[in-house]
């Protein structure tokens, strides 16, 4: 099986690194290990354009190192690259729309939703909602590409572009995306102006919030 070749091929060269960008960037970034063997989060395969991302989680950060192979003609590795965690969600909020009024007609399964005049969770303060609303994130890795993660979720929500429209005035909603990256190489965000009119097009606003972290590369 393809995936097992991926796994082994990957894991052989974090035990024993042959390429010096392994070297460099797991020097001051410590995977995470159980069982004496580095955890291995995701293996995400693009038989498309034919090759595998390979996902290892840093000790104590949300990014990761990311071994990138070829699957054909034979299982390879082509480069490594630290790669940020991420999350991708839509939310829709409204102080004067009810929470029934909101969610009617959204086929959706809800990540998290709240009400207005309910006590917030969590909080070391009594707070309560000042609008009801909720969240909808489908894919709840971290892992992957943000912006295969935005086109999924705008494909997702395309069926309710009426019932979006219709809340124009009434409601907050918007694409929220999370970006955890390693500071000595952190690559952005880069959305193609077919995104930019969808999003348009759904009368949604995108908010990104950017987070880096990790230790400094040794150079010497």
């Amino acid at each position: 099986m393809i995936e097992n070749q991926i796994k082994e091929i990957a894991l052989s060269e974090i035990i024993n690194p042959t390429y010096e960008l392994t070297k460099q960037y797991l020097k001051v970034n410590p995977l995470v290990f159980t069982e004496g063997y580095p955890v291995i989060e995701d293996i995400i395969i693009d038989f498309e354009s034919k090759i595998a991302e390979v996902y290892f989680p840093i000790l104590n950060e949300k990014y990761y190192f990311v071994i990138y192979l070829d699957i054909e003609p034979d299982v390879s590795i082509r480069i490594m690259n630290m790669s940020a965690g991420n999350r991708v969600y839509f939310s829709i909020s409204s102080e004067t729309l009810s929470y029934d009024e909101i969610v009617e007609d959204f086929i959706l399964q809800q990540t998290r939703s709240w009400k207005k005049g309910e006590l917030i969770p969590r909080r070391d303060v009594e707070r309560y909602y000042e609008e009801s609303g909720f969240m909808f994130e489908p894919n709840p890795k971290r892992t992957g590409e943000v912006e295969k993660k935005v086109e999924h979720l705008l494909k997702l929500l395309y069926p309710f572009q009426n019932k979006m429209n219709k809340f124009e005035n009434d409601a907050i909603m918007e694409i929220q995306v999370s970006y955890y990256g390693y500071k000595e190489q952190m690559w952005g965000i880069h959305l193609k102006k077919e995104l930019l009119k969808q999003l348009s097009n759904l009368n949604l606003t995108l908010d990104i919030d950017l987070y880096a972290s990790g230790a400094d590369l040794d150079h010497s």
